[in-house]
């Protein structure tokens, strides 16, 4: 298991998978698995936010995980990173995020992303 945070994401949903599978933030360090494959219930119940990150210990969901995942990088991804997380731009990043992911499964359809686990009945 790489030392590095690892992304947990709803592979029931085109995007989230598509996202995956292209994730540009994918490292040597960086584990990506999908969301029906874990054991943790914890963490499989905070899936339903689409993207988890765990890390040191901890799990961060929403604005926070992609924040995780840039501060992760160096230079202009990292500074990006920690920008989201301050005002006035932690608001907008948050609304944004929740819309997305609120909408994630109309999007796949619109884009005909096909997830990588069909959903359960």
């Amino acid at each position: 298991m790489s030392d590095g945070p690892t992304v947990v994401y709803d592979d029931t949903c085109g995007m989230c998978s598509a996202l995956a599978r292209r994730a540009p933030l994918r490292g040597d360090d960086v584990a990506v698995v999908g969301g029906s494959t874990v054991a943790d219930p914890e963490v499989r119940d905070l899936v339903r936010d689409a993207i988890v990150v765990t890390s040191g210990g901890r799990h961060h969901t929403g604005v926070d995980a992609i924040a995780v995942l840039l501060e992760h990088r160096r230079g202009v991804a990292a500074l990006l990173g920690r920008t989201v997380r301050r005002r006035p731009v932690r608001p907008v990043a948050d609304l944004v995020y929740r819309l997305v992911a609120r909408n994630r499964r109309r999007i796949s359809r619109l884009l005909r992303l096909r997830p990588d686990r069909a959903q359960d009945a």
